[in-house]
């Protein structure tokens, strides 16, 4: 049997479960901070040079207002401690923001992991004062461009239709995909989206057993 005739999409409200692993994250993580300078610009137009990012790995944080770690590997780059190597912990609380589609550093706590009282001392002030806002800066993750193309795709996909398997299609359009909660376990990041859309399955050949 067959049929050309298209029925009409149905709502569809879809609540998306998604899991990010540490390990993707760390790697787009790493790839925005190792290399990186951290330095002070003075008045004049000049800059100072504190320390260069060498590596950074992502943990669970074992505190419980926080959700990850950053071990931020650094040489210092002063005249007092230069090529010093040290280790900053960054404690980070991750936040959503539903308006603008935006994961964020919220809340943060700084260790050093130094072997030198006054380098501790030093190095906590750079970490501080000028790392932290380097590292929230790489740290915000802003999914709202990245949404808004994936629906353009996934809608063009659709007005021609998928066909799922000989004779079945899905067809219709997406009108809006966000993401509404955010939320760190086991070492993954665990996102909900939700999707909302006009999507319905076309049927237009039935094989049944004789």
């Amino acid at each position: 049997m067959n049929s050309e005739e298209s029925i009409t999409p149905s709502n569809l409200q879809l609540l998306l479960p998604i899991q990010i692993e540490f390990d993707a994250l760390e790697k787009v993580i790493q790839s925005k901070l190792i290399g990186e300078i951290i330095e002070k610009e003075n008045e004049d137009g000049t800059s100072k040079r504190y320390a260069e990012i060498t590596n950074v790995n992502l943990e669970t944080s074992e505190l419980e207002q926080f959700d990850i770690i950053l071990v931020v590997e650094f040489i210092t780059l002063t005249s007092l401690f230069k090529n010093k190597k040290a280790t900053a912990l960054i404690h980070a609380s991750l936040a959503l923001s539903q308006a603008d589609q935006r994961v964020f550093i919220e809340d943060y706590l700084i260790e050093m992991i130094t072997k030198n009282f006054l380098a501790d001392a030093l190095l906590e002030n750079i970490a501080n004062n000028w790392m932290y806002a380097k590292i929230k800066s790489k740290m915000n993750f802003d999914f709202l461009p990245q949404i808004e193309s994936r629906i353009v795709e996934i809608n063009d996909k659709l007005e021609k239709r998928i066909e799922t398997m000989a004779g079945i299609y899905i067809l219709g359009s997406i009108e809006q995909m966000k993401i509404v909660s955010l939320e760190v376990l086991n070492k993954q990041i665990h996102l909900k989206v939700q999707i909302i859309g006009d999507i319905g399955v076309n049927v237009n050949s039935i094989d049944l057993p004789v």
